[in-house]
């Protein structure tokens, strides 16, 4: 290091400013610090100098190279300098570099704690979320538990209550009824016998030993002794109910008749332990049996007798009704000479009438030979076609009058049915009457023929367009000598049989019947009847 004695060199830069060898102006007391002192440069120079005269030999300038000496000691000294400054710089530059490092590693360390701490954050977060749903899923199960727990004392209370009604109900039936009660623990060899039982006998109460039974047992009619003995004994071998009636005799020594039921309880091997039952006095049901059985008879007697009366009258009637409308028809037809327009119409309003009064009288007739069972039903094949067509023709004339649609819808490959030709013409020219009878004018009048889905069974309807029949009256609709009154009908009353001896026709020959109706709309009749096996396709 240089120490704080002066150069010439500097001495001549601290009085005047001078220029540098580098070509820069220094003045004094502004000189930088550590600044490193250049060289002289030759192309600093801008005057070409001449060279210098050659006076002979000179000698050296020892006062310049002593100048130039210190100038290269500045320089020395100012790069030892530099170089210190260097090497402190590069060793701070390394340290700088070292503590980034450090700084960059622990800032790494702090990423990571921070994302560990994010990641534990985010599974706490997770955590608690669970727990808290788990927490509400608990809390509603247990409200669940809670409810299922009060439904479930609920329905203890109500079948607590249940059964004390029961109980109670028992009781009362018990107290209330005519019924004696009995019980027989076989083990023991004793008997009970409630207050009722003996009060029915109208005898005091005793014990319960098998004596005292053997006495009550003696009260017992004697032809019917042996038998309540050996229903008593089948049942302990049965293990079954039993049911048995016989008569006692009370205090009064009178007898009556009771029933007597019971059942037998046996333990675990199947042994008989116990016989319990009850003994009911059923004299007067006895009594009301034997006076339903006379009435019954009484009742079967008259409608005998009725039944007979109808038939003998009918039978009268016809009489007179024929020779009426035989005369009416000759009249008709001239056999009493030309008749006005006025006789005419009076003739066919007897004719008419007389007609309708013929076909009540035959329905008559037939009700009782049905009662009577005398009635008969004869098989015969019928060809469906043939036979739908004359129904057809007997009916269409009245449907015309009324200027009725009649349609027939004869299902495809329905040939023929074995039934009684002249009661299933009865049926049908019965229910399509009623169709006509009871429609409106310029109406529809339908009758449809298929066989059921399993080819066992006719069906047929009878559909109409008409006034229809209240929901009210349809049940009675096919009860003997029942009209349903309606203003259409009120012109053509009839006796009330047709109805019911159609339904009657049908049964017999294994057939059903039922009606559908609506108010102002229409009615619609299905009928059933077997189809024969022997069906001709």
């Amino acid at each position: 290091m240089p120490d704080n004695k002066s150069t010439p060199f500097e001495e001549s830069a601290q009085t005047k400013n001078a220029v540098l060898p580098n070509g820069e102006f220094a003045q004094a007391g502004h000189e930088k610090e550590h600044e490193i002192v250049k060289p002289p440069c030759s192309e600093a120079k801008t005057v070409e100098e001449e060279p210098p005269k050659s006076y002979g030999t000179r000698p050296p300038d020892s006062q310049g190279d002593k100048n130039l000496q210190d100038l290269i000691e500045i320089v020395n000294q100012n790069s030892e300098l530099a170089m210190e400054e260097a090497h402190e710089a590069v060793a701070l530059a390394n340290s700088a570099r070292l503590k980034a490092e450090s700084a960059r590693e622990k800032a790494e360390k702090a990423r990571n704690s921070a994302e560990e701490t994010r990641n534990i954050a985010e599974f706490s977060r997770n955590m608690s979320e669970k727990e808290r749903e788990t927490s509400e899923s608990l809390k509603q199960e247990a409200l669940k538990a809670k409810e299922i727990t009060e439904l479930a004392l609920e329905e203890a209370n109500n079948a607590k209550h249940k059964a004390e009604l029961v109980e109670e109900r028992y009781k009362l039936v018990l107290e209330g009824s005519n019924d004696g009660l009995w019980d027989w623990d076989i083990k023991k060899g004793t008997v009970y016998w409630n207050g009722r039982f003996f009060r029915m006998l109208g005898i005091q109460a005793a014990g319960t030993d098998l004596n005292q039974a053997k006495t009550l047992f003696e009260l017992v009619h004697p032809e019917d002794q042996q038998r309540l003995l050996d229903t008593i004994n089948c049942t302990l071998k049965s293990r079954e109910h039993f049911e048995e009636m016989f008569r006692v005799r009370d205090s009064a020594g009178k007898y009556a008749d009771y029933c007597i039921r019971g059942k037998t309880i046996i333990d675990e091997a199947g042994h008989p332990i116990r016989m319990a039952g009850t003994i009911t006095n059923i004299t007067d049901r006895i009594q009301l049996q034997e006076n339903l059985k006379l009435a019954m008879g009484e009742a079967e007697l008259a409608n005998h007798r009725k039944t007979q009366a109808l038939a003998h009258m009918s039978h009268e009637l016809k009489t007179p009704l024929n020779a009426i409308m035989g005369y009416s028809e000759l009249l008709l037809k001239g056999a009493g000479g030309d008749l006005t327009e006025k006789q005419r119409r009076y003739i066919q309003n007897v004719t008419i009438s007389g007609q309708h009064m013929l076909e009540m009288v035959n329905d008559i007739l037939d009700i009782t030979k049905i009662e009577a069972g005398k009635i008969q039903i004869t098989l015969e094949w019928i060809d469906i076609n043939t036979f739908m067509n004359d129904i057809k023709t007997m009916i269409q004339e009245s449907a015309a009058q009324k200027h009725l649609t009649l349609i027939f819808d004869i299902q495809k490959g329905l040939n023929g049915i074995t039934a009684d030709p002249a009661r299933l013409r009865q049926v049908l020219i019965n229910l399509l009457s009623n169709a006509v009878k009871f429609n409106r004018k310029g109406g529809q009048v339908q009758l449809q023929l298929s066989k059921s889905e399993d080819q066992h069974w006719l069906i047929c309807k009878v559909i109409d367009t008409g006034i229809g029949i209240p929901k009210a009256k349809i049940n009675s609709l096919f009860t003997e000598f029942y009209q349903v009154d309606t203003s259409t009908a009120g012109q053509q009353k009839g006796a009330g049989l047709g109805l019911a001896l159609t339904k009657r026709l049908i049964e017999l020959q294994g057939g059903t019947i039922s009606v559908e109706s609506e108010e102002n709309k229409g009615t619609a009749f299905t009928f059933t009847l077997p189809l024969s096996p022997q069906e001709k396709h």
